[in-house]
């Protein structure tokens, strides 16, 4: 499943709020001899490069010509978009916000069932699973502080805590063609016969970033100009996404929204976050007035319990091969138009120090290990970037 990051668990312990969350920053690109992949086109043309790099997931070199994909759908930019309290599709089960902090997890997060990791067992050589810790997710060798390698398995610290909490891999005694078990398909995978429908059966989410309406301020999400009423993002990207979608659904692809409203897919609300975020005021020594409560609990509302309901949904629930994410990030501080627009394909690694020693986080990089994830990813950033910038070395 292609996501935040172009493909994978959109965990969402990723990206947004450090999710398996990894800058490629460039210092840390030329320490392990790799490229960046951190692209800037305008941001004026964000739908369109997306549903290219969507086409481009399966279709040949030469692109089929389409007569009928829309380039602009008037009617969606018409429609008013529904500000509801509380989505009718949003079910809110109670205590599942944590009640304290643990320090060995991302915020928000739950202890990871290594269990799940036993279907991969013999599906990866010693050599592919160290090549990916050593030159993809990790800096310096620093993976060595939680897993050591004999020529037959790989034993795994699954408890910060407590070391003597082990996971043994095996290793596969020779290569194996067959695909690791994964929901989503990457390119090969997917057989399309109609030229006029390239998408065909492909499933793909659109994930409308921020919430927008009421919330946009909360999440500091609004972009106030002199007199003008405020530019909501979250009300921005929820109109690109239902543009998108029926521009997909034309090229075949079963689209779903992460949302559809003008509310949060979270069915908590900052209040319920109080007790946690006092908890980690009160462990990490910071002065827990009741505004810094406040504060720390709306953080945690919008940004990593929003996050994670969205992930839990889209691994859970609808199971895609893609996932878009869609943002405008345009501050709230600024009264000024600048010029300045960034597009990012930013692709999952290099993890620093500090995430390989979150539990959670270590699940989540042997999950994208076992699938394969990485090169696929590469895979499909190498394909998207010609096509939209130009390498002042290659001119």
């Amino acid at each position: 499943m292609l996501r935040y990051s172009l493909i994978g668990a959109l965990d969402l312990n990723h990206r947004r709020q450090k999710n398996t969350r990894i800058d490629q920053r460039p210092e840390y690109m030329s320490a392990k001899k790799q490229k960046s992949y951190a692209l800037e086109v305008t941001l004026v043309v964000l739908a369109l490069v997306i549903a290219f790099v969507t086409q481009g997931v399966i279709k040949s070199a030469n692109p089929p010509k389409i007569s009928n994909i829309p380039t602009g759908d008037k009617t969606a930019l018409k429609e008013p978009l529904l500000e509801i309290e509380v989505d009718p599709s949003v079910t809110k089960q109670e205590d599942k916000v944590p009640k304290e902090y643990n320090k060995h997890l991302t915020d928000l997060a739950t202890t990871p069932d290594w269990s799940e990791l036993e279907q991969y067992q013999h599906t990866i050589s010693k050599k592919v699973f160290e090549r990916e810790l050593e030159e993809v997710y990790t800096l310096e060798g620093k993976w060595r502080d939680w897993i050591t390698t004999s020529d037959e398995s790989a034993m795994i610290r699954t408890s910060a805590a407590d070391g003597a909490q082990l996971f043994e891999l095996f290793f596969a005694s020779e290569v194996k063609q067959e695909s690791p078990p994964k929901f989503w398909r990457k390119r090969d995978e997917v057989i399309v016969k109609d030229p006029v429908k390239p998408l065909l059966g492909l499933r793909i989410v659109v994930d409308p970033g921020h919430i927008g309406g009421k919330f946009s301020q909360v999440e500091e999400r609004q972009f106030n100009y002199k007199d003008t009423p405020p530019v909501k993002e979250g009300n921005l990207t929820l109109k690109v996404a239902k543009m998108l979608a029926k521009q997909l659904e034309i090229l075949g692809a079963q689209v779903t929204l992460t949302r559809e409203y003008l509310s949060p897919v979270n069915p908590n609300r900052p209040d319920d976050y109080d007790k946690y975020a006092y908890t980690i005021m009160s462990k990490t020594n910071l002065w827990a007035t009741p505004v810094a409560i406040r504060r720390a609990s709306e953080k945690l509302f919008y940004r990593a319990g929003e996050i994670r309901e969205r992930a839990k949904h889209v691994n859970n629930d609808y199971r895609p091969d893609l996932v878009l994410c869609l943002h405008f990030n345009a501050g709230m501080k600024s009264e000024e138009l600048i010029q300045e627009e960034h597009f990012h394909m930013i692709l999952n690694g290099a993890y620093m120090d500090s995430e390989v020693a979150k539990d959670d986080q270590r699940f989540t990089m042997m999950q994208r290990i076992l699938q394969r994830i990485h090169p696929e990813e590469a895979r499909l950033s190498s394909y998207a970037r010609p096509l939209y910038t130009s390498d002042p070395a290659d001119e």
